[in-house]
């Protein structure tokens, strides 16, 4: 069974988590000077541990 979050929990805790990740990840590339690709492969290695 596919996890399915209640539509409290998109709006209090996923669109906020993703908000956070998305600001840290640009502070990041501005503060590297990296390029977006950097940050792909940065989130993706990330994402592995949820395998």
């Amino acid at each position: 069974m596919e996890f399915e979050p209640t539509e409290d929990q998109r709006n209090n805790l996923i669109f906020p988590a993703w908000e956070e990740i998305r600001c840290t990840a640009d502070e990041l590339k501005e503060d590297l000077g990296c390029d977006n690709e950097y940050i792909r492969k940065m989130l993706i290695a990330l994402s592995e541990n949820y395998q």
